[in-house]
C-alpha cells in the first residue's frame, strides 16, 4: 500500500492539496482506523481486517502530503514534535516491540500497568538507540551510498540468504541449543494432564 500511495503521489494523484480534500481524507481516514480498532477480529488477522486501517492510514497520509499550507486539527496534532519523534523511529520500534515484551512476559511479566509501562519504555529506549547509533549512521554512510546499485542489491540478497540459513541451523538445533521451559507444559498450563495420569478418575463427592 505504502509503494502504491508514492506511485499516485508522484503522479500528483490523491493529494491533500486543498482545504476540502485534506477534510475529507483526515475524516475518512480517521473513521476507518477507528472501525478497524473496534471490529478487527485477531482470529482473522492481517487479512481481511487489516484492509481497514491501512486504508484508513492512506487516506490520513495523503491528507498531510500535498503541499498545501492550510493547517487543522489532525495535521497540527501529527506534525506535532514527539508524533514526528514517532514515526522516525517506527521502524525500530516494530523490530524492539516483540524481544522487550517476550522478555517481560517470561521474567517480571506483562500484566500490570506498571510491567506493560516498562516495557513499552524500554522498547522506546532501544528503539533510538539503535535509530542514532545504527539505523542513521548507515544510511548516511558515503561508502555505502557511492556503491552502484547493484552492489548494494547483491549486498541484500546476500545477507537475507546468509540469515536463511543460519535461522534454518538455529531452527532444526533447537531441541539441543534452547533453554526456554515453555516446552513442558506442566510448567505454565494449570489445565494440562500428563499421559500418564489420564487413566485416572477423580473420587465423586459420595466417594469422599
Amino acid at each position: 500500500s505504502g509503494a502504491l500511495l508514492y506511485k499516485l503521489h508522484s503522479q500528483q494523484k490523491m493529494l491533500g492539496n486543498s482545504a476540502k480534500k485534506q477534510l475529507s481524507y483526515s475524516l475518512l481516514g480517521t473513521i476507518l482506523v477507528g472501525l478497524g480498532f473496534i471490529f478487527s477480529d485477531k482470529q482473522s488477522f492481517p487479512f481481511p481486517w487489516a484492509i481497514l486501517s491501512v486504508s484508513g492510514t492512506v487516506f490520513l497520509i495523503s491528507a498531510l502530503v500535498g503541499g498545501s499550507q492550510d493547517k487543522f486539527l489532525l495535521k497540527n496534532i501529527l506534525e506535532s514534535k514527539w508524533l514526528v519523534q514517532v514515526g522516525k523511529t517506527s521502524f525500530s520500534l516494530y523490530l524492539w516491540h516483540w524481544p522487550a515484551y517476550v522478555f517481560f512476559r517470561w521474567t517480571l511479566g506483562l500484566e500490570t500497568i506498571f510491567e506493560i509501562t516498562l516495557a513499552v519504555l524500554c522498547t522506546f529506549i532501544l528503539a533510538n538507540i539503535s535509530y542514532y547509533f545504527i539505523e542513521k549512521p548507515i544510511r548516511k554512510n558515503k561508502k555505502i551510498i557511492n556503491r552502484q546499485n547493484w552492489q548494494i542489491i547483491s549486498i541484500g540478497i546476500a545477507t537475507i540468504v546468509i540469515s536463511f540459513m543460519v535461522s534454518n541451523v538455529i531452527f532444526k538445533a533447537q531441541s539441543t541449543i534452547s533453554l526456554s521451559v515453555t516446552k513442558n507444559k506442566e510448567i505454565w498450563d494449570n489445565t494440562y494432564i500428563p499421559v500418564s495420569y489420564t487413566h485416572l478418575t477423580l473420587p465423586t463427592n459420595r466417594e469422599v
